[in-house]
């Protein structure tokens, strides 16, 4: 056989077919310009600061 690198199903619409394939659900998609990850941060920072206070 011959050794592919990974191209993230470019040509697939769904994304990934390793993500949709895994039965543990292990292996997730997150596009690298989603911008809530700022805003989830923040909310995270926030709720753990209360749990302490």
């Amino acid at each position: 056989g011959k050794v592919q690198k990974c191209d993230l199903c470019y040509d697939n619409a769904a994304g990934p077919a390793c993500v949709e394939a895994c039965p543990t659900a292990a292996i997730t998609y997150v596009d690298a310009d989603w911008t809530g990850l700022d805003r989830m941060r923040h909310w995270a920072d926030k709720l753990g600061n209360q749990q302490t206070a």
